[in-house]
């Protein structure tokens, strides 16, 4: 749970650039797999996301 908000945290202000350190870390399948759709659409919005 603190991983999750935590990565909400990160983008909630909608940066230009996201620096993310092991950011799925501890999560379990189904949260791994919302999170690779967030970082997708943060970058499809045009933002650079380092991971």
């Amino acid at each position: 749970m603190v991983q999750k908000l935590a990565l909400v945290q990160a983008v909630q202000h909608r940066p230009n650039v996201v620096l993310l350190d092991e950011p799925a870390n501890r999560l379990d399948p189904l949260a791994h797999h919302g999170f690779e759709r967030l970082v997708r659409s943060i970058a499809a919005g045009g933002r650079t996301v380092f991971l």
